[in-house]
């Protein structure tokens, strides 16, 4: 009788200490949103300030147009105008741009901040967002303004781990009508219009989701991409995907690549056609980069040998290889036909 007395009160007090905390927690999140309703009304008079803050966080040039805020519920929305992110200038030269986005609308998931003790996005809606890629002498890529340090060793360098980390930690990030800029060693200019690029997160999980159109041709590249673990530790990163490209242009990026390839000698293929394939990928066991399957078909290529050119009308493979993060990679075709100065070939490996 004595220990069910003992512990009914103990229940009592358990019951007492829920009730107090739970009302704590609630006058506290009260608190929180009131003072955040109160804050948003005055985020507009800030854009300067915010700029100065994200440029010592990020150890870049940040310049924001506007700034507004509206708090609803337990989900309040930021909006950014005129987004522009640039690397630091050396010697009184202006740096280069990282990336610029035209308008940024973010809803902020408070209870997942409180969680993780740092600021956690719902949903983070960026419109025509525009990034530059530089290709090195190597054939490593790397997005203008933040050139790797092995050639840039003395140039300051922007930190966007805060960006990536938050990134991350969002649970859907979706960019609509990006342009992507891609200048090959060759000299050769790409520009892509991506109408979605949206990377979704769940825990460790994300998903890459990507749509590039060409001229009048929609969806000439789509990729989707999924992955566990942090992507910049590839020790403990894995990934899988599929890319499709349909009736892609040849004629640039054939052009760049093989100039690239064969920069020591004369040689230089042309595309006059389109591409398409199908491939799949994921992660080596080594975790030193990816394999790849899959099929791919290429119409109309030239192709320069001993002062003559050999026209490649049709050519069709299936495809088996890999690339590793060191920059190396090696590709077997199977099942091999083409149409080459109008002969036919079929089955070769």
């Amino acid at each position: 009788m004595t220990f069910v007395v003992r512990m009914t009160s103990v229940l009592r007090q358990l019951v007492k200490w829920f009730y107090f905390s739970f009302a704590i927690a609630a006058i506290a999140l009260a608190i929180v949103v009131q003072a955040g309703r109160s804050f948003s009304h005055s985020l507009a008079k800030y854009p300067q300030e915010v700029s100065n803050y994200l440029s010592d966080q990020l150890n870049a040039k940040v310049t924001i147009g506007s700034l507004s805020a509206e708090w609803n519920g337990l989900k309040p929305m930021v909006d950014v105008r005129n987004l522009h992110i640039a690397s630091q200038g050396v010697d009184g030269k202006a740096g280069q741009q990282i990336i610029a986005l035209e308008r940024a609308q973010m809803r902020l998931d408070l209870l997942g901040s409180l969680r993780h003790l740092s600021l956690v996005w719902s949903v983070l809606q960026l419109d025509k967002a525009e990034l530059s890629f530089s290709q090195s002498q190597d054939g490593a890529w790397h997005v203008n303004g933040m050139p790797r340090r092995a050639d840039n060793p003395g140039q300051p360098r922007a930190d966007l781990n805060p960006l990536i980390d938050m990134s991350l930690l969002s649970r859907r990030i979706e960019f609509g009508q990006t342009q992507l800029h891609f200048q090959f060693f060759s000299g050769d200019k790409v520009t892509l219009n991506s109408p979605l690029l949206r990377m979704e997160s769940s825990d460790d999980f994300h998903r890459l989701t990507l749509q590039v159109d060409v001229d009048k041709q929609k969806r000439a590249l789509f990729l989707v991409a999924e992955g566990r673990g942090d992507p910049r530790d590839r020790s403990h990163f894995t990934s899988k995907g599929f890319i499709q490209l349909q009736q892609f242009p040849t004629s640039s990026p054939i052009a760049a690549t093989t100039a690239f390839l064969l920069r020591n000698t004369n040689t230089r293929m042309q595309g006059e056609g389109s591409l398409d394939a199908r491939l799949w990928f994921t992660s080596r066991p080594q975790k030193d980069g990816l394999d790849v399957a899959g099929e791919l078909g290429i119409e109309r290529l030239n192709l320069p040998i001993l002062e003559r050119k050999l026209v490649l009308d049709s050519f069709t493979s299936q495809v088996m290889g890999h690339w590793l993060y060191s920059g190396q990679w090696e590709l077997g075709l199977q099942k091999l036909a083409a149409t080459v100065n109008n002969n036919r070939i079929d089955k070769l490996s």
